[in-house]
């Protein structure tokens, strides 16, 4: 009895003593600054809970006195106090406090429910910086200040130093009121999107307010601001501003870029202009460019979805080009244009479906305006002359009618040929005939499909000659002539579309109907390994005119002067058109074989090598045509072609190319893979042996004509290819002609004959083309000994990430000191007599970190044949953490243009910034978009 009196004395009198103690203006260690305690006495004191004895959650058992609409939770890692009538509570050391969708953490917090308010701020440690700063949470939203007070009820606060993510930016004040709408009014406010606790850029303006929208759409509304740029307030700046943001697209300005290009049209500014996201589903783009010669272009971009049903993009864009003097007449004037449409359909089960690829363009327009011309799609772009359009419309009936119809126009801005179809077709997909419905076990036969196509196209051109085609093979032995009595007072060629050769071009037009049968039919094994595989096919044309041909002799001229008779040229086949209607078909029969064998040698004593596995895959078809040429069929018409008296078989038909003479062909392929198996380096790997591929693809094809008069044997194709150390691409591909060539006055490659080399003593085989080419690409050591491989960042799509796990080139990777890329490529080709022709080009490309915020990027190589450097590009570019600056300068252009140069600076990525990786952006030589 007498130690319970004594130990309830010494409680009672240390438990006075700390409460009349009263708190120190500034903190004292572990107890934070602002901490509000009021004495009280000691008999009416609840204990204080320690965090090595308890760690305390406490619900609110006062909130039916009170105005709260919810319970308030609360938690404290150190201590929590409460006064005699808790009506006021004091949270210390990592506190929490929770109510409704509202959470609040800090070092302190103190709780008042007489006034409902809930007072937050941190504490300075050992060293005098602040930590434990409350961090306010209300739904999605996160707001970091340095001290605050909210009231429960009125749901309204004040706030110190706030900071708060809106969007990919951030809004910053340095006094904060939140009024009960959620809205926000700060002073000495700063709004930047720079995630920096310094940021690079942003405005400073006096006061901004922070509405809150309906849904997730808000808007910061600022009085006078000045741009600021690392810490100096420029003078650059607007009377009020307006900036709304949401988690949906943004509408905003878009930058544009300056430089000098080499088409004389003077310094530039262009791809600047406005992006305006209408909806979700709806984004456009205005852009313009300005010359210094006076030069300029506008277009218009956007894209569109409608979620399981379509989604498209297009492009308008005009080009007012000046070039040259800017005083004098040496000036050059053109106009280019583009349009572009792409929509595609989801058909997700519905029967019908509409889709369009639209491309049409001026002549000059890609030559003019195409950016990239470093990469082998934009060189393409660049040298492209030929656009093709189409818009097609599709609805199925059933599981097995399928119709549609096409709509296609192909353009050639180079020779402004135009040639326009139209095409409607219907198909029955294959089915099984054979099979039983209630079949147990289904018969081999059961398997055999069948199925039906049929198509009619209609197509007019402007170009008169391009109706006349013949077998490409025979192209360079004579020269077509074009009928004069049905071409007489007709202008033959490229003439102009419109309405007063709408009767030539309709005279010209060509109209067809094709069908095809496929057939499947079973497939057997024989002797388990041999795969075995027949077909059959069955296609032909219906058409509405035929050619006729004449052979017509060299004119002679006679020279009265000299008396000499002259070749004035020399000859040809004249084509005339008949109006009369036909019917062509072709048919084949094929058998394929092929099996998979493997041979492995193992090795004793020979190091780490455990064995070498060699795969052989042969494969042989067999296939039967008939000699669509015999005058049984009527497909061809046997022609003289030169005054020697060669004869060639010419189809009657546009377009029609079945086979001349007999054809019983085995074709053939082999193909050979090598493999190593090795043991691992350490015993305590994770696989005890790994593959290591020595040979990936080694194979020889060719085939065979039993029924041919001459030449029954084709071409050899030889080709490899393989990866090193998974490092080291090599690749090679040839052609082997193995029948001799004589030489021939009227061919200037010479007339392969039916004899082989070989028996001519020209040896084996010619080597008719050869391609080798070797790539491989080097990088420094990581910055980081530990880094992981990138993951994708939120918000990207899964698209973008493969696409830039699969085209590292186009990024710089800032995480890597230096990176090069080396391919070399090399050519060969030779057809008969002719000389011989080849290529040889060594490129490199890639980038070096020159510092942690400077990298050099480089596209360069040497062209062995011309004996000069090829296409040369350097840049340079500065990492500004959410901005980027390059400059791009082309000092070796070739003959594709002459050098320039360029500026940029632009905002990063976001998401490109989380992967520490910057878009490669090439040179912009030419026009804009």
């Amino acid at each position: 009895m007498l130690y319970r009196l004594l130990l309830l004395f010494f409680v009672m009198l240390g438990v006075q003593a700390w409460g009349q103690d009263k708190p120190a203006a500034k903190p004292r260690a572990g107890v934070p600054f602002g901490a509000i305690r009021r004495p009280v006495k000691a008999d009416s004191l609840k204990p204080v809970v320690k965090a090595d004895t308890v760690k305390m959650t406490h619900a609110d058992s006062l909130r039916e006195q009170s105005d709260l609409q919810a319970q308030v939770d609360y938690y404290a890692k150190d201590s929590t106090i409460m006064t005699t009538d808790e009506q006021i509570v004091e949270l210390f050391g990592d506190a929490k406090v929770d109510y409704q969708d509202i959470h609040l953490k800090a070092d302190y917090i103190k709780l008042n429910w007489k006034t409902n308010e809930v007072y937050a701020i941190g504490r300075k440690d050992s060293t005098g910086r602040m930590i434990g700063e409350p961090v306010f949470e209300q739904g999605a939203d996160t707001y970091n200040t340095s001290e605050i007070r909210y009231n429960f009820k009125s749901r309204r606060a004040a706030i110190k130093a706030i900071i708060t993510k809106q969007g990919e930016g951030n809004v910053r004040g340095k006094i904060v009121k939140k009024d009960s709408s959620n809205n926000f009014f700060l002073r000495g406010a700063f709004y930047t999107t720079c995630d920096l606790v310094h940021p690079h850029f942003g405005i400073q303006a006096s006061k901004i307010k922070l509405v809150q929208g309906k849904g997730d759409n808000r808007q910061v509304i600022s009085g006078p601001f000045n741009l600021v740029i690392a810490g100096v307030q420029l003078p650059l700046g607007l009377p009020f501003g307006f900036f709304p943001f949401s988690e949906k697209r943004k509408s905003g300005f878009i930058l544009g870029n300056y430089g000098e290009e080499p088409q004389n049209r003077g310094f530039y500014l262009r791809d600047f202009g406005y992006y305006w996201a209408v909806n979700d589903y709806m984004g456009l783009r205005f852009t313009g460019q300005v010359y210094s010669k006076g030069g300029w272009g506008a277009g218009t971009q956007g894209n569109y979805i409608k979620k399981y049903k379509y989604s498209g993009s297009y492009s308008l864009i005009f080009n007012h080009n000046k070039s040259g003097d800017e005083v004098g007449s040496n000036k050059t004037i053109s106009n280019d244009f583009s349009i572009q449409w792409s929509h595609s359909p989801q058909t997700l089960g519905r029967p019908y479906s509409f889709s369009a690829s639209v491309n049409i363009a001026s002549s000059n327009y890609t030559r003019n305006n195409e950016q990239n011309i470093t990469s082998t799609t934009g060189l393409g772009r660049y040298q492209q002359n030929v656009f093709g359009s189409s818009v097609q419309y599709s609805h199925n009936f059933g599981n097995y009618i399928q119709t549609s119809a096409n709509f296609r126009v192909n353009q050639n801005v180079t020779t402004k040929a135009l040639t326009a179809g139209v095409s409607v077709s219907a198909a029955v997909t294959q089915f099984q005939p054979f099979r039983r419905k209630k079949a147990v076990t289904p018969a081999w036969y059961e398997s055999f499909r069948l199925g039906m196509n049929l198509t009619s196209s209609a197509d007019l051109t402007n170009n008169v000659t391009t109706q006349v085609t013949t077998s490409s093979s025979y192209s360079n032995e004579f020269r077509l002539i074009a009928d004069s009595t049905q071409t007489k007072g007709i202008k033959t060629g490229v003439i102009p579309f419109n309405i007063d050769n709408l009767p030539t071009i309709l005279k010209n037009s060509q109209v067809k109907t094709s069908f095809s049968v496929p057939i499947s039919l079973p497939n057997f094994k024989i002797a388990r390994n041999i795969n075995v595989t027949p077909g059959v096919s069955l296609q032909g044309d219906v058409y509405t005119k035929q050619y006729k041909y004449t052979y017509v002799p060299p004119t002679i001229k006679y020279d009265s002067t000299t008396g000499a008779y002259t070749q004035a040229d020399s000859g040809g086949v004249m084509v005339s058109t008949i109006s009369k209607p036909g019917v062509t078909y072709s048919y084949a029969f094929s058998l394929g074989i092929n099996t998979r064998t493997y041979g492995t040698f193992y090795f004793k004593k020979l190091g780490r090598v455990e064995a070498i596995r060699h795969t052989f895959a042969p494969s042989l078809s067999l296939s039967y045509t008939p000699d669509f040429s015999s005058p049984s069929f009527g497909f061809y018409q046997k022609v003289q072609i030169n005054q020697r008296g060669d004869q060639r078989y010419l189809s009657k038909y546009v377009g029609y190319s079945g086979s001349i003479g007999k054809s019983a062909a085995a074709s053939f392929s082999l193909t050979n893979q090598l493999e190593m198996k090795v043991r691992a380096k350490s015993d305590t790997a994770k696989n005890a042996y790994e593959k290591i591929s020595l040979l990936d693809n080694f194979s020889i094809s060719g085939s065979y004509n039993f029924m041919a008069d001459t030449m029954k044997l084709s071409n050899i194709s030889v080709s490899a290819n393989t990866v090193i150390k998974k490092k080291y691409n090599i690749a090679f591909a040839s052609v082997f002609d193995p029948y001799a060539v004589l030489q021939d006055p009227f061919v200037a490659t010479g007339v392969r004959i039916r004899d082989f080399k070989i028996s001519r003593g020209q040896g084996l085989a010619q080597l008719q083309s050869m391609t080798i080419g070797f790539s491989t690409a080097f990088k420094g050591g990581s910055k980081k000994k530990d880094q992981k491989p990138k993951e994708k960042p939120e918000g990207m799509s899964d698209a973008d990430m493969k696409f830039i796990q699969t085209n590292p080139q186009l990024y710089i990777d800032w995480d890597v000191p230096w990176n090069v890329n080396v391919a070399y490529n090399f050519s060969y080709t030779k057809y008969g007599l002719a000389k011989a022709q080849s290529f040889q080009t060594l490129s490199f490309n890639g980038d070096i970190k020159l510092t942690e915020k400077w990298a050099m990027t480089f596209t360069t190589g040497w062209d062995f044949v011309q004996g000069a450097p090829s296409l040369t590009n350097i840049g340079l570019t500065r990492n500004l953490h959410c901005w980027e600056a390059a400059f791009n300068w082309t000092p070796i252009a070739q003959n594709l243009r002459g050098g320039n140069y360029n500026f940029e600076l632009r905002v990063r990525s976001s998401l490109l910034k989380d992967l520490k990786l910057s878009r490669r952006r090439s040179f912009y030589d030419m026009g804009g978009y």
